[in-house]
């Protein structure tokens, strides 16, 4: 799957710096262009019952970036020691970046999903009632995925706390 990172972004400085001895002056600038992420994911549940993404494989490519510099022989210079260093960056990635995710991606996910539990109300007219529900989905009756998938039949309690089957 591939994952845009960054479109176009544009940063600029002003550096002084010593090349062989010589005080030079310049402005730099840094454009990343098509900056895309190749993952392979897969999800797994947890002894819990949650989801639990992982990456399998994470490749980081950096498209059309470069750096630039208004002296065309500093550009080209600057642009021979950053090749090396961008490899080095893609293949860090490579090695150590799925490790590091992978240990963030479940507290990351229980937060943006809301630790995977679905509120929302239920009103009904015909008998001048209303609820706070929820659904949550490790409730499943089966939360083991087997080839790939996953049993999503819920078994529902109607009803907060102990008073199942009612509603207030």
């Amino acid at each position: 799957m591939a994952l845009p990172l960054i479109e176009n972004w544009q940063a600029s400085a002003l550096v002084t710096y010593d090349l062989f001895w010589i005080p030079v002056q310049d402005s730099l600038w840094v454009n990343l262009v098509n900056v895309t992420a190749y993952v392979q994911v897969e999800l797994n549940a947890t002894t819990l019952g949650r989801i639990a993404p992982k990456l399998r494989k994470i490749k980081i490519d950096f498209g059309l970036s470069d750096i630039y510099s208004k002296y065309d022989f500093h550009q080209w210079f600057l642009r021979q020691l950053t090749n090396p260093i961008r490899y080095l960056l893609e293949n860090a990635i490579i090695l150590f970046g799925k490790d590091f995710i992978n240990s963030k991606i479940q507290s990351v996910a229980n937060e943006y999903f809301e630790n995977q539990v679905t509120h929302f109300p239920l009103f009904l007219p015909e008998l001048n009632k209303t609820a706070d529900m929820q659904v949550n989905w490790r409730m499943t009756s089966d939360p083991k995925i087997e080839k790939g998938r996953l049993d999503m039949d819920f078994w529902f309690d109607i009803g907060a706390g102990t008073s199942y089957c009612t509603l207030p």
